[in-house]
């Protein structure tokens, strides 16, 4: 009886250490990831993920190492998350390019007029700074670097910005028709925009 009574208290303890924990750190954890991604729907399930690992692993009996090791976590579920992300854009880079094979130039020229007219309507009604942001981007070529020094911002405001209005603007092509959606990333090159 006394092995069962003390599964039971060490069992309590972990919960109590994980609540508390959970209670410190799950509100920093969230804004950083949410800063890294730009996506706060994509940040609770990276935070929730890593608390997850947390429960699962020993760390619960190391207080002094638990905030490090919570932030060495989400690091890499952040990174997981963007390694994600390029191998989705490659498969529609790649799907994109057999798409455009299969069209003859009339239908071509028209999908094009189309999705540019669906594309500049998304980006006309994004907040003016989005909009400066994305236009200085894509429009002028200038680096992301280039445009955190014009507005006197951090380069990642700026990725986050144009993250936003890429997805913006892929979810303006989906309402419009989902099946153009990889055509619309190609044709306003938005596969890689935050190459610099």
């Amino acid at each position: 009886m006394t092995s069962k009574h003390t599964e039971t208290a060490s069992e309590k303890k972990r919960i109590e250490y994980f609540a508390g924990y959970f209670k410190a750190y799950w509100q920093q954890l969230f804004l950083h990831a949410q800063n890294k991604l730009g996506d706060g729907e994509s940040a609770r399930d990276i935070v929730q993920e890593t608390f997850l690992v947390l429960w699962n692993s020993e760390m619960l009996n190391h207080p002094q190492e638990v905030k490090s090791y919570l932030y060495g976590v989400i690091r890499h579920k952040i990174l997981d998350h963007f390694r994600r992300d390029l191998v989705k854009l490659r498969y529609a880079n790649e799907r994109a390019n057999q798409l455009e094979q299969q069209l003859s130039d009339p239908e071509q020229n028209l999908i094009t007029k189309e999705l540019r007219a669906v594309i500049e309507q998304e980006i006309v009604e994004m907040p003016e700074r989005m909009r400066e942001i994305f236009r200085m981007k894509k429009e002028q070529g200038l680096s992301i670097a280039e445009i955190a020094s014009h507005f006197q911002l951090s380069e990642q405001t700026v990725k986050n910005q144009l993250y936003r209005a890429t997805t913006r603007i892929k979810e303006s092509i989906v309402r419009y028709d989902s099946a153009m959606v990889i055509i619309g990333m190609l044709l306003y090159g938005l596969l890689g925009y935050l190459k610099d």
